[in-house]
């Protein structure tokens, strides 16, 4: 890769992870004024926009990481479409989060909506949690590589990192709940307490990563 490429993607992968931690902070801080009982549903209601900002940006995140991925790997290690399906997954359910968020604003169905939009927000997560997992059996997996090392990369890269499928079994499990209107305002609050935890966690992970890609 030229000196300048690098630069840009280095730049531009800084600049998305640190949008992505900034966010998951700013839920973390919503969500602990909401559990406070500081007008917990608006504050709920505002972590629903600022979360499905933060999907949205999560997509941007793994586009940039394929890209630079899929260039050093043969494209016919992994099924592309199961990974651009799952970056999609992060634009429908940011766009959506913004859109259910406005609503539970103005007061239309507030529990609701938060509801859905949690559940919306888990399987996201896990669809990106998937996505992350070909990506790293992208870089495992040389140039010509056979469909079983493909395989066998596949298989080493799902055996790590799986907070994502824990958050979003999590959130998928109080979105239910809070449906259910068991508590909702607390048990809300504690989901995007834990998703702002994984954003921030996930953006500087990503930083790092994505220096150590613009430096190869």
């Amino acid at each position: 890769m030229a000196i300048t490429e690098a630069m840009k993607f280095r730049e531009m992968g800084m600049g998305v992870a640190g949008e992505e931690a900034g966010e998951g902070l700013a839920l973390v801080v919503l969500a602990i004024l909401a559990l406070a009982g500081i007008e917990p549903m608006l504050l709920n209601s505002i972590a629903v926009i600022v979360a499905g900002i933060a999907l949205a940006v999560e997509g941007a995140m793994l586009s940039a990481r394929y890209a630079k991925a899929l260039a050093k790997a043969a494209p016919q290690a992994v099924d592309a479409r199961a990974l651009s399906g799952g970056m999609s997954s992060s634009l429908v359910a940011g766009l959506a989060g913004i859109v259910l968020g406005i609503l539970a604003i103005l007061s239309i169905a507030p529990e609701t909506l938060i509801g859905v939009a949690l559940i919306a927000f888990g399987a996201a997560v896990l669809f990106d949690y998937m996505a992350r997992v070909q990506i790293r059996a992208l870089r495992m997996v040389g140039e010509g590589a056979s469909g079983e090392s493909a395989r066998i990369a596949i298989s080493a890269a799902s055996s790590t990192n799986t907070a994502g499928v824990l958050i979003a079994a999590g959130l998928v499990t109080l979105g239910i709940l809070v449906l259910a209107h068991a508590a909702p305002e607390i048990l809300a609050s504690a989901a995007f307490l834990g998703l702002g935890t994984y954003l921030v966690l996930e953006g500087a992970s990503s930083s790092g990563l994505l220096t150590e890609l613009a430096a190869e």
